[in-house]
């Protein structure tokens, strides 16, 4: 690098600008998550790029400060991740110290568990590959986990495991081509976002090889600059900066959560965040704007403002403070906190000449040993709390009576082969079972009555039969892709053959009776006479689990106790519509409520044992012993029956 090169490095210095543009992002984020409203629409419902403006931000910041050390010869591993823990630490231990008593209070034991095991793996920055693994079909919904906001430091500082040995092995090895390296980077990234937005839609979304191309943007800027400076063109100057702020303001505005994202769209903030870097200057009019005074000072504290707002906003809705005056409130409390948390905590441990890197290296590992001892503790707790309890002297492991359910699956596919277990049986009625999660209740409802019959079960979870999935779910839909390619199957005639009934079970929460009309149409379109439907029992508001532990056995077996009302909805959705759907197609309905309520008494337990081990699916032992009652229902529905 040239003397004219190495003073280009200097010129990194502090740009009141970009904190500005640090505001717009925190505060497109916080009122995403705030979701106002007005005239019912969501002003920001594009809120959430306001991540990857930040992202952009970062990778030229960071990258300039990496340079320049490498440059001077100045750069090593123990400054710079000193450097990254001093910023970032101890601002995110203090917000989850104080998280610690609200979820203990609020929280049940599922949610408890789940917070737990997100807060742990914050602390070992893999908070993104903690939600991407988990299970969205039975996990909280995202709005009631309070960090996972988290996700975007840890695919941060992921990258920034990385990127000081990458930049030092190009330097070393290959200086001329870092250009051409970080260009080849970028759009292998950002190729891999656009073709995963729409295979791996989880995966995209939260992990770094879909979003390094974001941060690597920001790298590209920092490296032309440190090798030619921004140059001063008075046109561009002037409206590049306008042009950007109109593309990150556009993004937030009409952009929103069902769109495919990351992906070539977000090009549009993205490049938008870089126009405003390059072309900012002093005395423009958008750079007037962004170094004002209050934006500056909101770019200042939006690390800890991000921080604190998403697990306020959770925790008000976990309490059901969620009006529209009470989310101005908690957005007040998270700046009051943001900027507390910015001038007693940020910048003491920060300022290396106010605290000795002995002291904050020793106090990050205690209050890090203190954390994880605080959220390993809870974890364990409510872990064994859901995993094992007693009613009525019998010790239930949950977990494993929870898989109870699938015992036909894996007796009779073991037997005759897994291969097999899916196709018609020679010599036997076979009847295809076809739903959700729920459709191996089905199976423990009818097997009782008519054991020879052979089972074929169709179940995926979140995935009813439906041509075309994707109007029904959000782009978020953990198995989309498997999801259409089920159901592509499902509405293929060749998936009748041999087959002499069906029967459907599916949740009808989100998926309502209407929309099992174009399956059930497919059905008497191929001729298919003998079709049983299954409508829902009670669906709980928490698993049955926790109901033991908080009300006691006694209090759910009362119908009339408030307890049994605060956690039964009384009847399931859509019944009545789903039994109208059924008969105006010929086919036979089927009310589990109609089963299990007798004279205005509904069973919640057969032999000590829940009717559900979690929110709605079915016990072994309750399906089967409602299935002598529904024989005489199912008795001729079912093909060609010797039972």
């Amino acid at each position: 690098m040239s003397s004219s090169q190495f003073e280009s490095v200097a010129t990194l210095r502090y740009r009141p600008e970009i904190d500005g543009l640090r505001a717009i992002a925190v505060i497109a984020v916080v009122l995403y998550h705030a979701e106002f409203t007005l005239l019912g629409i969501n002003l920001f419902k594009g809120g959430f790029i306001g991540v990857d403006v930040f992202f952009v931000i970062s990778g030229y910041l960071i990258t300039g400060i990496i340079l320049k050390g490498i440059v001077a010869n100045s750069f090593t591993y123990a400054n710079f991740y000193e450097r990254r823990a001093r910023r970032i630490l101890p601002a995110l231990f203090t917000v989850m110290a104080a998280s610690i008593p609200f979820a203990m209070a609020l929280m049940q034991l599922n949610p408890l568990k789940e917070f737990s095991g997100s807060a742990l793996s914050s602390l070992f920055y893999s908070s993104n590959v903690w939600f991407w693994l988990e299970d969205s079909y039975i996990a909280e919904p995202s709005a009631l986990k309070p960090f996972l906001h988290t996700w975007s430091l840890s695919v941060e500082e992921q990258f920034y495991f990385v990127f000081p040995i990458t930049l030092l092995l190009i330097w070393r090895f290959a200086r001329s081509h870092m250009m051409a390296i970080f260009v080849l980077l970028f759009l292998l990234s950002l190729q891999w976002a656009q073709l995963g937005s729409r295979l791996f839609v989880d995966a995209t979304f939260f992990l770094l090889p879909a979003r390094g191309w974001e941060l690597l943007a920001g790298a590209i800027l920092a490296k032309i600059q440190l090798d030619k400076g921004r140059g001063d063109n008075p046109i561009l100057n002037t409206t590049m900066p306008a042009l950007g702020l109109f593309l990150i303001t556009y993004a937030f505005v009409f952009f929103d959560d069902q769109m495919r994202h990351p992906s070539y769209t977000t090009l549009l903030p993205v490049v938008g965040t870089m126009l405003l870097i390059w072309f900012c200057k002093p005395g423009e009019l958008v750079s007037k704007v962004l170094s004002s005074k209050p934006m500056v000072g909101v770019g200042l504290v939006s690390y800890s403002l991000y921080l604190w707002h998403f697990p306020i906003f959770v925790f008000s809705r976990i309490a059901d403070f969620t009006s529209a005056s009470d989310r101005l409130l908690q957005i007040a409390l998270a700046i009051l906190l943001a900027v507390a948390t910015y001038f007693l905590i940020e910048k003491p441990t920060r300022d290396s000449s106010r605290t000795s890197s002995q002291f904050i290296v020793t106090l990050l590992i205690v209050v890090f040993c203190l954390l994880v001892s605080a959220f390993g503790y809870q974890n364990y707790h409510s872990n064994k709390a859901l995993k094992e309890f007693v009613v009525a002297d019998r010790e239930f492991d949950v977990e494993k009576e929870k898989s109870r359910r699938f015992e036909y699956s894996k007796r009779v596919c073991r037997s005759i082969g897994w291969a097999q277990c899916s196709k018609p049986q020679a010599g036997k009625t076979n009847v295809l079972v076809v739903g959700d999660s729920m459709a191996p209740d089905a199976v423990n409802l009818l097997e009782p009555s008519f054991p020879s019959f052979h089972y074929m079960v169709d179940a995926h979870g979140a995935c009813p039969p439906h041509p075309n999935i994707r109007t029904l779910v959000p782009a978020s839909h953990p198995e989309l892709i498997e999801c259409e390619r089920r159901n592509s199957e499902r509405f293929s005639p060749a998936s009748l053959e041999g087959v002499d009934s069906v029967v459907i079970m599916a949740f009808y929460d989100w998926f309502r009776p209407a929309d099992l009309e174009p399956y059930l149409s497919f059905l008497r379109g191929a001729g298919m006479v003998n079709v049983i439907i299954f409508g829902n029992y009670f669906e709980l508001n928490r698993d049955f689990p926790e109901a033991i532990a908080v009300y006691g056995k006694s209090s759910l077996t009362d119908s009339s106790s408030s307890a049994f009302y605060r956690l039964v909805k009384t009847r399931p959705q859509g019944e009545e519509e789903l039994k109208a759907v059924s008969e105006s197609y010929g086919f036979t309905y089927i009310s589990l409520m109609d089963a299990a309520c007798l004279e205005g008494t509904c069973r919640l337990f057969e032999r000590d044992v829940p009717f559900t081990w979690d929110r709605a699916h079915l016990s072994l032992e309750f399906a089967q012993s409602l299935s002598p009652q529904l024989q005489r229902q199912v008795s001729g529905k079912l093909g060609n029956q010797s039972d």
